[in-house]
């Protein structure tokens, strides 16, 4: 007689990280284990009934239990007629039916096709897209607790797993960016003839557009202040500060530079009164001319041992793409401590300086034509879509000033 059973094992950190599942085999006496992809947490197991505990699960979680009930529930039936079929001979031994039990290591799993995928990406220089790839497949295998085959990528598999998003509270360009990714794996993969194309879309019935969020810009006084707070840092505590503050002043005086493009910058781009360098999102080359505000700041960050202008990135360690998310990251940090000081209003990022570059510019009578050549955008919609809220903003103060045209006539008694 053999028995093939559910069992959980708690994580050694405690109860806050998530344990396994694994399978305990018996047969004749003798017993072996076999590892899951399964990870619940210890309240999520009901041992002796063998299956998934539902009686507390948090919002974000019920939609994963939900799929890994199911996934255990497929397991089970499997076990339970392989066994039956095993029952009809007479000898067996555990180690043919430890062989049986295991899974296959699949060619159609999801996880290794995105690796295989990414590696091609980033041998063509992709890396973003490659590094995007790996991130929606990070997600949607953290919500089904498992490693998902190509072949489950269908309609209600993905509807449940926006549902699991929208829980989480992730802004909807968020779950776009992760559906969007999702879905072009999976017609790679009918492209690659991994699998067979699903009779309904699974894309069909969530989303993957994009959610136009209001572009953030300071205005003039609030540039000027930020600007001012250069009298206010202390020399010796606040250097990180003022740093943060220079590089984000730059990125404003050089039409508009973006970070990733300013921590690339090489003392050989300089070229005269300018600085001539090629975008990194585009490919676009730009020249922008070397105004005295840019002059004081790159004074300040002179290092005659670096070929790079800016101390963002250090080209003699390895992997510039995780020190600039590194920096990127401690760059947003300490603008958020320099808005607070200066009393600015909502979040201030890296990207606003762009924005405000082009606002102003907008705002100084600046044809969009010019601007969006200034920021070295390749299509003109992209400019307009920076200019949004300034333009319904501009709009709203018309609509008042010819509304006012009408005089309302006096209430009579």
């Amino acid at each position: 007689m053999s028995s093939i059973k559910f069992h959980f094992r708690p994580s050694g950190q405690g109860e806050v990280q998530e344990g396994k599942l694994f399978i305990r085999i018996i047969h004749r006496r003798r017993i072996k284990t076999l590892s899951t992809p399964y990870r619940l947490f210890p309240e999520e197991w009901n041992d002796k009934e063998q299956c998934v505990n539902f009686a507390i699960p948090t919002p974000d979680r019920v939609y994963a239990l939900l799929e890994l009930s199911k996934r255990i529930e497929k397991d089970q039936s499997r076990y339970a007629t392989l066994l039956s079929g095993l029952s009809s001979r007479r000898e067996y031994s555990i180690e043919e039916l430890l062989q049986l039990l295991s899974p296959p290591k699949p060619s159609d799993g999801l996880g290794s096709y995105c690796c295989h995928l990414s590696d091609r990406l980033e041998a063509q220089d992709q890396h973003r897209t490659a590094r995007a790839y790996r991130s929606a497949v990070c997600s949607l295998e953290k919500f089904a607790c498992r490693s998902v085959h190509l072949s489950e990528i269908t309609a209600p598999f993905m509807i449940s797993y926006e549902n699991y998003l929208r829980e989480k509270g992730l802004q909807m360009n968020t779950i776009s960016f992760y559906m969007r990714n999702l879905r072009a794996i999976y017609y790679r993969a009918v492209k690659d003839k991994k699998i067979s194309p699903q009779e309904e879309n699974p894309f069909e019935q969530v989303y993957t557009g994009i959610y136009e969020t209001r572009r953030r810009a300071l205005s003039q006084q609030d540039l000027n202040r930020l600007a001012r707070l250069e009298e206010q840092l202390d020399p010796l505590r606040d250097n990180k500060l003022r740093q943060a503050l220079y590089i984000f002043l730059f990125c404003f005086h050089a039409r508009g530079m973006s970070f990733v493009d300013m921590a690339h910058l090489r003392k050989s781009d300089l070229n005269g009164q300018s600085i001539l360098y090629k975008r990194r999102k585009t490919g676009r080359w730009l020249e922008v001319k070397i105004t005295r505000q840019m002059k004081q700041i790159l004074r300040y960050f002179h290092n005659k041992d670096s070929e790079l202008l800016f101390p963002v990135l250090d080209p003699r360690k390895a992997d510039l793409r995780v020190q600039y998310q590194s920096k990127l990251s401690q760059q947003n940090k300490l603008l958020r401590v320099l808005q607070q000081r200066a009393g600015i209003e909502g979040r201030l990022t890296t990207h606003c300086s762009r924005h405000t570059w082009a606002t102003l510019a907008k705002r100084a009578g600046i044809l969009t034509e010019v601007i969006s050549e200034g920021l070295g955008h390749s299509d003109i919609r992209t400019t307009y879509k920076y200019l949004a809220s300034f333009d319904r903003a501009t709009l709203d103060t018309v609509s008042d000033k010819i509304s006012a045209i009408v005089k309302i006539p006096r209430k009579t008694a």
